[in-house]
């Protein structure tokens, strides 16, 4: 009884792990996508994807992500060192056609969303854990140009 107990616990604390992140992420594809005016209606547009979500927790996803309301919308604050949203984040070459970056422990999907709204053309695709993302290249070439924009970037 007690074993069952356990994994029901450790699967309940992945489950809400996986919708935070997933909420992170979906949260990030929304601002990037939409103009969004209020808390209130990212409340609402979560709500309908599922999440449940509270005034306060947005808030705090949105602080978390470095989301901030410029002009009176929503946005991505491209200006902050992402360093600071994303934790310390390291970027590190493994063969000739990825890049393996760590962040702080959940922000993987998000820190994965940031990437690929930077739009590099070196990049052909991302993939995240929970603090992992594995950046993919085309070849040797482009991953050597996408670590040095990365680096700049999040000042590796």
């Amino acid at each position: 009884m007690n074993f069952m107990h356990n994994m029901h616990t450790h699967l309940h604390i992945m489950h809400c792990k996986m919708s935070k992140e997933e909420r992170h992420n979906v949260l990030s594809e929304m601002v990037s996508a939409s103009k969004i005016r209020s808390q209130a209606d990212l409340v609402k547009m979560l709500r309908k994807q599922g999440f449940v979500v509270t005034q306060t927790s947005v808030s705090r996803d949105l602080e978390e992500l470095g989301i901030e309301k410029r002009e009176g919308v929503y946005r991505l604050d491209s200006d902050r060192p992402s360093g600071s949203v994303f934790g310390p984040v390291s970027l590190t070459l493994s063969g000739s056609n990825l890049i393996v970056g760590k962040c702080r422990a959940g922000l993987a999907s998000a820190f994965a969303v940031h990437l690929d709204a930077l739009s590099l053309e070196e990049i052909v695709g991302t993939i995240a854990g929970d603090d992992t993302v594995f950046i993919a290249v085309g070849n040797g070439r482009a991953q050597k140009k996408a670590h040095q924009k990365l680096r700049k970037q999040f000042g590796d």
